[in-house]
């Protein structure tokens, strides 16, 4: 079943219709329409997968650089941090802001 299906997809991406992959694998067309439309239902559900999988990673970038920010105005903001420090902090600050915008 696995190796027909992958055959089918192979066939529909090779440009091949419907009739000819079923004359192709000595199977009906009802055979080959059941294979391209689960063949087609597993593309649509992987790219939602997908997207779904996209915003996950955007979103924990984005927390990631929020802890980022606090950590940073933390040290710009203590009494005991030194000018340079201060300076580099604010640098790598402003370059956070820039790339979560």
């Amino acid at each position: 079943m696995a190796w027909c299906r992958n055959k089918v997809k192979e066939l529909l991406a090779h440009g091949y219709h419907q009739h000819e992959i079923a004359n192709t694998l000595h199977l009906s067309n009802p055979a080959i329409s059941r294979d391209m439309h689960y063949i087609q239902i597993k593309m649509v559900s992987s790219a939602e997968n997908y997207d779904k999988h996209r915003f996950e990673v955007y979103r924990k970038n984005l927390l990631g650089l929020d802890e980022m920010i606090k950590k940073l105005w933390t040290i710009a903001d203590s009494p005991k941090s030194d000018s340079k420090e201060k300076i580099k902090t604010i640098v790598l600050f402003v370059s956070t802001i820039d790339r979560k915008t």
